[in-house]
Formats: structure tokens, sequence, C-alpha cells
């Protein structure tokens, strides 16, 4: 397994210069006003003092009212912070190019230095930082009076920084991001406004296996539907789940198609499900399965629709029963494993707390909290380790009282 190691910065320079000047670590008293002891054998530059003084950038700009984010980071092997006196703020005007921006990791960032110059407003980096924040609020502005419906936040709209320090906007719609964040705007930004249904939805579909084999000599044809079974983990929008299906139908393997969509709807190549797999390769490769061998398998993707919830037609239910196609529910199924574990988490807390009744060791008022039903099976199981206790005692009892042949002594 790779591992990242991370250097650990050496002594910083404000150390440096204070140790020069007599300072010392392990007494408080010399210390100057503003550090204090940030880590191992390093001075730092408390909070209050970082807003104090006035740093300048490459460029001749100038900063001190900077907030709490510090881009403390490793650059070219050089650390990057305050203590070093070149701590990274963001570029002012990130679309500009600028010889004096550093390379990544520092991203869009400069570093800046002390000075002894007098900050004023017109030569501020928060001017500057004020007026792009401006120019993103006018256009989130612009878009909410011209749409109603949006409600100002959309992942597909990018911001671009130009040369000249303005903001563009682009679009690049990707219905995947709608559905990832469950946008809940009745307007579309991206699609010039086009109303949106939020009802929440999701895609349905049902899912025809038929395995045809031979045992013996004997030929065989093995029909199964499951049916109800869901794109989507979390209800989506009606909107969105309508758009990602016409692309789908349009282009299965476009990569605008949300990949739940084209992992459980691509039938062509009849590995969507998981669990089947193992057997669709042995059947591809081999023609044969589980004991059985002549296999040919097909898998059909069937009825695919649109809905709230899934809707039953027990009619067609007991048509594919009767054409000897085994009809199970999608739904059924979840509500069974759902039953299951529920039982299988009811057990364990019975015999975890039974044995501690029987301990004398539960919580008290633990038990009595629990709904009734479970307190009379934690019960019942704390009686029944008692009993099972004194059988295995009083029979250790009864075989230490037995008399063995090398009980009785020579001559009785």
């Amino acid at each position: 397994m790779m591992q990242t190691t991370v250097p650990t910065p050496g002594t910083n320079k404000l150390t440096e210069r204070l140790l020069a000047q007599g300072v010392k670590l392990e007494d408080h008293k010399t210390w100057p006003e503003g550090v204090w002891a940030c880590e191992i054998n390093n001075f730092g530059y408390s909070r209050e003092y970082r807003f104090m003084p006035t740093w300048e950038s490459p460029c001749g700009l100038l900063i001190h009212a900077h907030g709490d984010m510090w881009g403390e980071t490793w650059v070219n092997g050089e650390f990057k912070c305050a203590e070093n006196d070149n701590p990274l703020f963001r570029c002012p005007l990130p679309g500009k190019p600028c010889q004096h921006r550093l390379d990544l990791p520092a991203g869009i960032n400069c570093q800046f230095h002390r000075t002894d110059r007098e900050w004023s407003e017109e030569e501020s980096v928060e001017r500057l930082y004020k007026r792009y924040d401006d120019m993103l609020r006018r256009t989130l502005d612009r878009n909410k009076a011209l749409y109603p419906g949006w409600n100002g936040v959309c992942f597909n709209l990018k911001n671009v920084d130009m040369p000249d320090g303005s903001v563009k906007q682009t679009v690049s719609y990707k219905v995947e991001e709608c559905i990832r964040v469950g946008c809940s705007s009745t307007q579309c930004v991206c699609r010039n406004g086009a109303q949106r249904d939020t009802t929440k939805s999701n895609i349905f579909y049902d899912l025809y296996i038929e395995r045809r084999f031979t045992v013996g000599m004997i030929p065989y044809t093995d029909k199964r539907m499951m049916k109800g079974l869901k794109v989507f983990n979390k209800p989506v929008a009606r909107t969105d789940a309508e758009i990602a299906l016409k692309m789908w139908h349009h282009d299965p393997d476009s990569p605008l198609v949300p990949m739940a969509l084209r992992n459980k709807l691509n039938a062509g190549g009849q590995t969507h499900m998981r669990d089947m797999s193992t057997e669709t390769f042995f059947v591809k490769h081999h023609k044969y399965w589980d004991g059985r061998t002549d296999v040919e398998l097909f898998v059909e993707i069937r009825n695919i629709r649109i809905g709230k919830n899934e809707q039953r037609d027990m009619l067609q239910d007991l048509m594919d029963v009767q054409d000897g196609i085994a009809v199970k529910h999608a739904s059924d199924e979840a509500k069974a494993a759902k039953a299951v574990k529920s039982q299988e988490r009811f057990e364990r807390k019975v015999k975890k707390y039974g044995r501690l009744l029987a301990d004398g060791a539960a919580r008290s008022g633990k038990v009595e909290n629990m709904r009734p039903d479970l307190q009379k099976a934690i019960r019942n199981e704390a009686q029944r380790i008692l009993e099972q206790r004194r059988e295995h005692e009083k029979k250790e009892s009864e075989k230490g009282e037995q008399i063995t042949f090398f009980d009785v002594e020579v001559g009785q």
C-alpha cells in the first residue's frame, strides 16, 4: 500500500529571528507580544496578531483583513506560512495572467510578505475581493429575477474568470449533477427557465431472465421475472428522470446519462446484475453452470416506466404465471430482507441483555425502557440461562458425591 509522507516543517524564520534576539522558548517572560509556542521548538503568531500587520503581494497590493483562512502549504520544498513571512492569499484577479502567481499545489494563490507601507483601500486586495463578490452577486440576482422558480444553486453553472477581471458564466448541463444534488428548483436556469416537475419519482423496470439447460438428457427451461426494480437508490425529480430516460433511449452509452441508468438498463451487456456476473461468465465461455450443461442465458429489460411508487398489475402477474414465469416483486424481496435483518437484531439483543441480566450486570432501567415483547424475550432468555447454570451445577455436585473404586480402602 502506497503511503504519502508529509514533510515536517523545520525551524521557521520567526523562531530564528527571536532566538537571535535572545528570546527563550522555555522562558515565557522573554516572549514578545503576539507570539506563542505553536508547535515543538517553534514560535507562531497569535490569531489576534495576524490581523495587525500589513502584507504586500509581489505586484504591490496590500491586505490586512484576511480572515481565518490561511493558505499554509508546501510549494517546491518551502513551507508557505505567516511565520515564514510568506503566507498565501487568493489572487483577487484570478483570470488575469501574472508571472508572480505560484504553481500547483498553491493554485491561484500568491505569497505575501510583511511590509511597512500603510494600508489604503485603493491599493488593497479587500477592495478587489469585494468587487469580485459584487460581480457574482449581480449575476445571481439577475438570474433569480429572470427565473423566479430557481433557488439560486446550480452545479451546472460555471464561473469563468476573464483576463479583464470580470466573470463570465458558462453552462455545462449534466442531468447527473441535478440528480446527485437533488435539485429542488421549479425552473431550470440551464435550460432557459424551463419548468421542472419536482415530484419525487424513480425509473422502474422489470427484469426477465430465461435459462435453458440440460440435466442429463432432459432439456429444461427456467423463466423468472423480477418486477419493480428501481434505477436510483433515492427518489429524484420527475423532470430529471424523464430527461435521463430520453437521453438513454437516444444513446445508451452517452457519458451524459447517469451512471446508475447506464449500468442497470444496459441490456446489451447482461452484466448489470452483480449476482449474475459469475453465472454470465461461465455460461458465455463454458456453457456450464451449477451442474447443468448446454446452458443458455437470456436477459431482457421490460416495461420501463417512471412513477412515484411501484404500480402492480395483478392481472399481468397471473398471465405471466400461466406462461410458466416465476414472478417476484423487488419491494417484496426488500421487505423480506429487512424483516430478516430486524429479526437478527432482535435475537442479538435478546442474547446480549439476557446474559447480562442473568449475570446481574444489566444497567438499571436499560431493559425496562425497551418495548414489551423484547423485555419478555430477554427475561425468558435470562431465566433459561439461569436454569441451565443450575442444572450444570447440580450435575457437577452429583458427580462429586459418587463413590468410585479408588475411594474404597483396601481390605474393606
